[in-house]
């Protein structure tokens, strides 16, 4: 998040994930990937959670990493990040007027699995 608001950088990027996109059949994942990287994307996905949640889960991966970090360090962590991402000058994080979104609060990892093929065989 902190290198994605050089410019520099961040157009170098972007870039590079264009031509992957191009000439891969690949699936990406990224805060800008459906609004700036690959906008004719056939299926688009806005995957979320709130950032309870969010820091709920980073915090257990912390954990089984051995990693030493209080609840509130990393939730705040997640709002300053999505702070920096919505706000950033170049490419900021939003939702895609053409995407699908997916709120995961409520679902496990093969949930959300399903969803997205659910989403993809209604196509």
């Amino acid at each position: 998040s902190q290198v994605s608001h050089i410019i520099d950088v961040r157009k170098a990027m972007v870039k590079l994930q264009r031509e992957m996109g191009e000439n891969l059949n690949i699936i990406m994942e990224g805060r800008d990937i459906t609004t700036e990287v690959l906008p004719n994307a056939k299926y688009k996905f806005f995957i979320t959670a709130s950032p309870e949640n969010r820091a709920k889960r980073r915090l257990e991966e912390l954990v089984a990493k051995g990693i030493n970090r209080t609840y509130d360090e990393v939730y705040a962590d997640i709002v300053e990040r999505d702070y920096r991402d919505t706000h950033r000058e170049l490419s900021p994080l939003k939702l895609a007027a053409d995407a699908i979104y997916i709120d995961t609060d409520k679902y496990s990892a093969d949930e959300v699995v399903s969803i997205i093929y659910s989403k993809i065989e209604e196509v």
